[in-house]
């Protein structure tokens, strides 16, 4: 337990998330760290399989999102894959109510099962295309949505923000491409009610040091999603906004 605390505390201060640092959360992280290489093992969640890898690049990485996500807000994260951003910020706001979407059933069935194991009332996962979920009444119920290494901002904002209310915002989470992603995307996010309120710019910190940009493209929800977003996924792909 020391080891990986002594690892968790390094890491998350220097991507500045002390406010996360507790025994509480770092003896939740150390068995979800383990549960997830476990897990990885069977079913190839992710490329990642080691812990500080898992720590810098799963939990850290996520949670450089919670800072822009509102009190006891309803969260729907786009594209969760083995559940990232999705467990970490459940852990570590239990104010938020989180919906995991993802079309590839073993990795919800994953995250669902994570979350029962860990006590994480506030993660419903759901197993569906974005595209579809969207026309239901989830559609533009949310205060805030998610995604992170998902698609292109062009085709990210057509899948996610008929999800957000209006006042909401979607928060991206992007690589070093992110700037030419929104330069590109400009006429898509106006096409879908949406305007940019902030690039976050920062760099991920590994415990030996390595660094990588990322940034958070936050996107405001300013008026509806007409009702002809989104289109099938094959459209979308083929002729993004």
């Amino acid at each position: 337990m020391q080891e990986f605390y002594t690892l968790f505390a390094q890491v998350f201060t220097q991507n500045g998330l002390q406010s996360h640092i507790n025994e509480q959360n770092a003896a939740t992280f150390e068995r979800l760290c383990s549960h997830i290489l476990q897990v990885n093992k069977v079913h190839n969640l992710t490329a990642i399989r080691d812990v500080p890898g898992v720590v810098t690049k799963h939990f850290a990485d996520s949670l450089t999102v919670a800072a822009h996500v509102p009190q006891n807000a309803g969260v729907i994260d786009v594209g969760t894959g083995g559940g990232f951003p999705t467990l970490p910020l459940a852990v570590a706001r239990p104010d938020l109510h989180i919906t995991a979407i993802d079309s590839t059933a073993k990795k919800i069935a994953h995250v669902q099962s994570t979350a029962q194991q860990f006590g994480l009332s506030n993660v419903k996962a759901i197993a569906c295309r974005a595209e579809e979920l969207a026309q239901t009444d989830a559609r533009e119920s949310f205060d805030v949505a998610t995604a992170r290494a998902v698609s292109e901002l062009r085709i990210l904002c057509e899948i996610t923000l008929p999800f957000v209310k209006v006042g909401g915002k979607l928060l991206a989470m992007k690589g070093a491409s992110g700037d030419k992603e929104l330069a590109d995307a400009t006429q898509a996010i106006a096409k879908l009610g949406g305007k940019l309120a902030k690039v976050h710019k920062f760099t991920l910190k590994d415990a030996d040091g390595n660094e990588e940009e990322r940034c958070i493209i936050e996107i405001q929800k300013i008026s509806p999603t007409p009702n002809n977003f989104p289109r099938q996924y094959a459209q979308i792909l083929k002729k993004p906004l």
